[in-house]
């Protein structure tokens, strides 16, 4: 319907504006489910013993070359949280 212009000039500006906060909506909905999609990712990698460096590369499965880079920006507080937690274990490990 969105995508039809002769349905969309019928749509009273409430109902557009409604339509379109709906719609905005179900895309953060989508891009968050994909963003924990790779966060798993990148955790089974650290279980199988892989670094954080290495764990936090392009998941190609998931990610193109340009969605890389806002991937990471937007779950970098995770990846800071989970670093120090990681760092804080092995300083315990270690002593």
């Amino acid at each position: 319907m969105m995508r039809d212009p002769v349905k969309m000039k019928k749509l009273t500006y409430r109902n557009y504006f409604a339509m379109t906060f709906r719609t905005e909506q179900k895309r953060i909905l989508i891009n968050q489910i994909k963003l924990i999609k790779v966060i798993m990712h990148i955790l089974e990698r650290l279980m199988k013993g892989m670094t954080l460096e290495f764990a936090v590369t392009r998941i190609f499965e998931l990610e193109s070359r340009k969605e890389h880079p806002i991937n990471r920006l937007m779950i970098d507080n995770f990846l800071t949280a989970l670093q120090r937690g990681l760092q804080k274990n092995q300083a315990t490990y270690f002593e």
